[in-house]
């Protein structure tokens, strides 16, 4: 949760994506990035990255451009590029075949 804010607070333009082992997980750590980002300590470090109050939690944009986008192992990232990409405990459970 901390490095994406961090490194979207150093350089706003940068697209990050954060894949997590589940959409649930996905969806908490990307609400942390964004109350990080909204808070007023992050505001007066970063003064020029700047994200909406009502930015999504699982994908959220800087008025520079910038974002954070979050899915799970089994979601989809089709025609998303990203400058980064973070994998966050990429593991799978094996389905049992019937």
């Amino acid at each position: 949760m901390a490095l994406p804010a961090f490194l979207l607070g150093i350089d706003p333009t940068r697209r990050i994506i954060v894949i997590s082992y589940n959409q649930d997980l996905a969806a908490d750590l990307g609400q942390k990035t964004r109350q990080v980002m909204l808070s007023a300590w992050y505001r007066h470090l970063f003064p020029s990255t700047v994200i909406s109050k009502r930015a999504a939690s699982l994908q959220f944009y800087t008025s520079a451009g910038g974002f954070r986008k979050a899915t799970s192992i089994e979601g989809t990232l089709t025609g998303r590029g990203g400058d980064l990409i973070i994998l966050d405990d990429p593991q799978m459970q094996l389905r049992k075949s019937t």
